[in-house]
């Protein structure tokens, strides 16, 4: 069942020509609650783009799925723009070419979209679908153009998401599996000095928290709790939850 929600042109417009990366909620900082790991996991910087003008797509996007995507949410038919996406998501992907690009329109506009327009077991699943479809064409198309498929900004970033997706579907060992990849790859392109390397930590926690694992679980948020002392981030919103959860 989808939300009968109007999507003001306004709102989106406003999200498309901003598309920060932090639009859907998915990337803001902890609440630091037992489940916020379903509703705002830690925030990395790894796939924190830049901003997308409107023009830059409009120029380049004449009587294409973007065409059409934007007439219907100029209709107010949103709801189906929303669905003519997901099901046209490859097509979509051609189209932006860049891996910034796609990045961008599906973490500013899109997934905004799901959360009004589909209800939350929904969501879940659609989230899931973007991510790992994202993850496989951000390598595809790095390695089809000779760069390192597992080091760019979004394929890190989008992983992220990827095992959070998973966790909410209750899927743990395929989130703990990408989770696991993640840290790897963090190291590699930034050591584990750094902001992106302990929210993962913290992020990883909790889905061993969610699974049961309360051991490892404490382990883990005590590696993420020394790592941000050592960054210097004990004002941030995930430190505070980590000593919170290490407190009960």
């Amino acid at each position: 069942m989808s939300f009968d929600i109007r999507f003001p042109v306004v709102i989106f417009l406003f999200l498309l020509s901003s598309c920060s990366g932090n639009g859907s909620g998915e990337n803001q900082l902890n609440s630091g609650t037992t489940d916020s790991i379903s509703k705002q996991p830690a925030e990395t910087e790894a796939g924190s783009p830049g901003k997308m003008e409107m023009e830059e797509l409009e120029n380049d996007m004449s009587n294409t799925c973007f065409t059409k995507f934007m007439k219907l949410v100029k209709e107010n038919r949103s709801a189906e723009a929303l669905d003519f996406y997901l099901h046209n998501q490859e097509d979509f992907a051609a189209e932006f070419e860049t891996c910034e690009k796609i990045y961008r329109f599906s973490d500013g506009v899109i997934i905004p979209m799901i959360y009004i327009y589909k209800d939350s077991v929904e969501a879940k699943k659609q989230l899931l679908k973007i991510h790992s479809f994202n993850s496989k064409y951000f390598e595809s198309v790095n390695q089809m153009r000779g760069d390192d498929s597992e080091t760019s900004p979004e394929y890190l970033h989008t992983l992220g998401l990827l095992a959070i997706s998973y966790a909410r579907l209750n899927e743990f060992d395929q989130s703990l599996k990408i989770s696991d990849k993640l840290l790897k790859l963090l190291e590699k392109v930034y050591g584990r000095d750094c902001s992106d390397y302990a929210n993962t930590l913290y992020n990883r926690a909790n889905i061993l928290a969610m699974s049961g694992k309360d051991v490892e679980a404490r382990h883990t948020y005590l590696d993420a709790k020394e790592l941000y002392e050592k960054l210097g981030m004990q004002d941030s919103g995930e430190y505070l939850a980590t000593i919170t959860r290490l407190s009960n």
